[in-house]
């Protein structure tokens, strides 16, 4: 009974520009490599995300789907992971500045609430997160390492027999990352993208 009608409504607003957002800047990755894509196949991309990110275990289904969305669409595969792992990039990249912010302007709040587990909790999440932007970077932009260390896995995958025609399947990887490849160098060229797209995700974020 004592529920401020005006804050659910803020809230509300405020989700709402969160799905815009998320929506807007999906729609000025995947524009770089499929220029006939529109707003409307973003905004559903962005919200078949919302959906599978909501129903399935630590938010793993989201993006997995968001690719088959964008597939059914006429978009590439290749295309349409390369656009979102550039967005998780730029995101984690935001959070890591946010967060690095954050301590530093509160470090006094920090430091009389967090005992040295959570210290310690705080430090492997913020490495497991430098690993994962590490990961992603090696992927987007040494081709040739990352051919070969996948390559390997499925190599020995095959030959332990958990993996059937590994060779088919290494041959298809390696055309998804020429693609993926080629679609990372030309969005990486374009600088006012990369700008606009951090100043949504640090306004999406806050």
């Amino acid at each position: 009974l004592n529920i401020n009608g005006w804050w659910i409504m803020t809230a509300v607003a405020v989700h709402l520009l969160n799905i815009a957002i998320d929506a807007t800047i999906i729609y000025l990755f995947v524009k770089e490599t499929t220029p006939n894509v529109t707003f409307y196949n973003a905004f559903v991309a962005s919200m078949v995300g919302q959906f599978f990110c909501a129903v399935t275990p630590s938010a793993s289904g989201g993006q997995p789907m968001q690719i088959i969305s964008m597939s059914q669409m006429g978009i590439k595969g290749a295309n349409a992971t390369s656009a979102l792992i550039q967005k998780f990039l730029v995101w984690q990249f935001t959070l890591t500045g946010y967060s690095i912010v954050a301590i530093c302007a509160r470090f006094s709040f920090f430091a009389g609430h967090l005992n040295p587990t959570m210290w310690l909790l705080s430090i492997i999440g913020f490495l497991a997160q430098v690993a994962v932007i590490v990961a992603l970077l090696l992927a987007s932009f040494n081709k040739k390492l990352t051919g070969k260390i996948v390559n390997g896995i499925f190599s020995f995958l095959g030959k332990i027999r958990i993996l059937k025609n590994a060779d088919e399947k290494k041959a298809a990887f390696s055309t998804q990352l020429e693609t993926f490849h080629e679609s990372n160098q030309e969005l990486n060229k374009n600088r006012p993208l990369l700008v606009k797209v951090y100043v949504l995700t640090a306004i999406q974020m806050t």
